[in-house]
């Protein structure tokens, strides 16, 4: 059990079953990129100061939230807003593109999250092709098509180094790319600001 411990899957369950039984909590420990604990060393190292890691960002929702709902407003709010948008509107600015996310519009997804979830989680795109019956049938059976970026390769190329320094110089493991890149990023902004 000891050398197990040291791993990510058993620092997420210790992370788990530390905190109250709710699907925040859960959702924190079990998406988050690191534990509770870990985020608070991050912080006091680098502000001096605890997180406050119980606030969740306020999005629309039903008045009586099924569990499918309260997921969906935790992506919503933490996935989608903190890390896709980000990410999208860093990536497209970088390149003089301007990125629109119009099904993100706050009044459609206001609208979206007062559907039922059992109705709206229902697999394939039937309600956008409802809102939007002009899309061509060879676009609506294309399969969702994702990409990776070679982090790991760029980490271990020229900037062998400089990632070798974020990982000595971590309180936390940092055994996969993405969190070294997360400290890597934060040490970057910070030396900017």
């Amino acid at each position: 059990i000891e050398r197990a411990a040291g791993r990510p899957q058993f620092r997420r369950l210790g992370d788990l079953l530390g905190q109250p039984a709710r699907l925040d909590t859960a959702y924190t420990a079990l998406r988050g990129i690191y534990t509770r604990a870990e985020a608070g060393a991050l912080t006091r190292k680098y502000t001096g100061t605890a997180p406050d890691v119980d606030e969740l960002p306020e999005t629309a929702g039903p008045a009586d939230p099924t569990e499918e709902d309260t997921v969906s407003r935790l992506e919503l709010g933490r996935y989608m807003r903190n890390q896709l948008l980000r990410d999208s509107d860093v990536m497209s600015m970088a390149h003089g593109l301007e990125l629109r996310v119009p099904f993100l519009d706050r009044a459609v997804t206001d609208a979206l999250v007062q559907i039922p979830a059992a109705q709206r989680l229902q697999a394939g795109k039937r309600f956008l092709l409802q809102a939007v019956p002009e899309v061509p049938e060879w676009i609506v059976n294309q399969p969702k098509r994702g990409f990776l970026f070679p982090f790991e390769q760029w980490l271990g190329g020229e900037w062998r180094e400089t990632f070798a320094r974020v990982e000595a110089d971590s309180p936390v493991p940092t055994q996969t790319w993405y969190r070294k890149w997360c400290i890597f990023v934060l040490e970057h902004w910070l030396d900017r600001r």
